[in-house]
């Protein structure tokens, strides 16, 4: 099964009743930036994710929208130091999984 944008928004207000619709609107378009960067990093004119891209990679959003959520409460910290109250999360702001996931295009024109 392949989560468009109102299959996430469904998906995400079913299970966190108190987030918005604005709110998990902006996860998915986040998610769908993050996409764009790693899928087609030298074509600055790529602006969205169409369909053929999503079935290539049919819950990557879904599970990047839940990454970027836990990452908000401080589940995914990799560095914690006690007295000066420090959390570290890894340089790029997601799983290096998930980033792994995507392999990058060049478009030669």
């Amino acid at each position: 099964m392949v989560y468009d944008r109102n299959q996430c928004i469904t998906y995400f207000s079913g299970k966190y009743p108190y987030m918005s619709v604005a709110d998990i609107g902006l996860l998915y378009d986040t998610a769908s930036d993050i996409y764009i960067n790693l899928r087609f990093p030298f074509n600055l004119e790529k602006v969205e994710v169409d369909e053929k891209e999503l079935q290539k990679h049919p819950t990557w959003h879904l599970r990047v929208m839940q990454e970027l959520i836990d990452r908000n409460g401080l589940t995914n910290v990799v560095g914690y130091r006690e007295n000066g109250v420090s959390f570290t999360f890894d340089k790029t702001g997601l799983s290096q999984s998930l980033i792994d996931e995507i392999v990058g295009m060049a478009d030669i024109s």
